[in-house]
């Protein structure tokens, strides 16, 4: 304040400087004309036209200059009040990034496309009030969005990838081209469904979801950590790099779903269908898949050590590179013992008939296992000691 008040004084002292300046080059010149005596009226008739216009032309140009100043100066100052805010929001610390909130919102900020295309990257504004707040093309990666207020906000464009929505409320938001890879959804509040995105999110949100139907819904990504469906069909389905871990799902039809790269750590699957579904190097390390169908299935590079796959009807899946550690397969259909002489290991594993897995296939995770672990698999007792049996 003091520097813009400096900035306006020494502006007026200029404009009174060329005042000064102009009474006495007219003071002169007059000396010079008229000498000593002269008459003050006839100077006035010879200077009033010309000194009346140019000195009124001055001071409405630094009348003019003067105010551009001071709305040039307060608009930086907005600008920097601003940029404070923004950063702020931005902020890690979840009282700091609410007081800003608050305050862009009284400011009329928070609405009008200040936060247009920012980045709020893992702010913390959990139980933040962002009610029909712009955020239009905002980072909001990895943020703690937990109960948050987004009624009426504007979301298009914006990335909410690995974000924390959970009992976030959404009700009448803009989702267009919305990024929700990652996001955890668990309790978020809608009213109504939102756009072909969001009814994928309000069925998945119901606990436990039932008579779900998300065929060949796009879920690449998304974290589904926990989700309970029964009586649910996922038919192609993408769940390309999905997270499943914990889920329960009971006779749901995941036929032709893709899962590659997925994650379903200790999952549990009752009665489903995985017909010709792509687990290829998906993560079901733990899981229960009791009595599933993966008929055609490709199950290529997967993770199942210590899964259950008790009476699971494997018809012709493809076992390429598996691994199999400790996995139950008793009484599992399989086409033929075949398939599993394509898998990368099996130690510790249970077969369909109910025997402990013996080396028979001299799998080449296994020996490489054995060999690090310094057992002579070509000895009988270093064989039996290895795969205890």
């Amino acid at each position: 304040m003091m520097k813009r008040a400096l900035s306006r004084l020494n502006v007026r002292m200029v404009g009174v400087g060329l005042g000064i300046l102009s009474i006495l080059v007219i003071i002169t010149g007059t000396l010079i004309e008229h000498g000593i005596q002269f008459e003050p009226l006839a100077v006035f008739r010879d200077l009033w036209q010309n000194v009346g216009t140019d000195l009124g032309s001055i001071a409405i140009t630094i009348l003019v200059i003067d105010t551009l100043n001071q709305r040039r100066q307060e608009e930086a100052e907005r600008q920097r009040d601003r940029d404070r805010l923004t950063r702020q929001l931005a902020s890690s610390v979840n009282n700091e990034a609410k007081r800003a909130a608050e305050e862009l919102r009284e400011r009329g900020w928070l609405l009008d496309g200040t936060l247009l295309g920012v980045n709020l990257s893992e702010a913390d504004l959990h139980d933040a009030n962002l009610t029909d707040a712009n955020l239009r093309g905002v980072s909001l990666r990895r943020a703690n969005l937990q109960n948050v207020v987004l009624r009426g906000a504007d979301l298009r464009d914006a990335d909410l990838e690995d974000a924390d929505l959970s009992n976030a409320v959404l009700e009448n938001v803009q989702i267009e081209r919305l990024n929700l890879n990652g996001t955890y959804l668990r309790g978020v509040k809608l009213e109504k469904p939102l756009g072909s995105r969001w009814d994928t999110v309000i069925a998945l949100l119901t606990q436990p979801a039932r008579d779900v139907d998300l065929s060949r819904r796009d879920l690449r990504y998304a974290n589904l950590s926990g989700l309970r469906v029964i009586n649910g069909v996922f038919l192609e389905t993408m769940l390309y790099r999905a997270r499943l871990t914990d889920g329960y799902f009971s006779n749901v039809d995941f036929s032709s779903a893709n899962f590659w790269g997925a994650v379903l750590r200790s999952a549990e699957f009752v009665n489903c269908r995985f017909v010709n579904a792509n687990f290829h190097q998906a993560d079901l390390s733990g899981a229960r898949l009791l009595g599933a169908h993966l008929a055609d299935a490709n199950l290529s590079g997967a993770n199942l050590t210590q899964a259950g796959l008790q009476n699971a009807n494997f018809s012709h899946t493809d076992f390429t590179d598996a691994v199999l550690n400790s996995a139950d397969l008793t009484g599992a259909i399989l086409t033929s013992e075949r398939q599993l002489r394509f898998a990368r290991s099996l130690r510790g594993a249970v077969l369909p008939d109910g025997q402990r897995y013996d080396g028979r296939f001299a799998l080449a995770g296994d020996r490489e296992a054995a060999a690090a672990q310094g057992f002579d698999l070509h000895s009988e007792t270093g064989l039996r000691e290895y795969y205890g049996v």
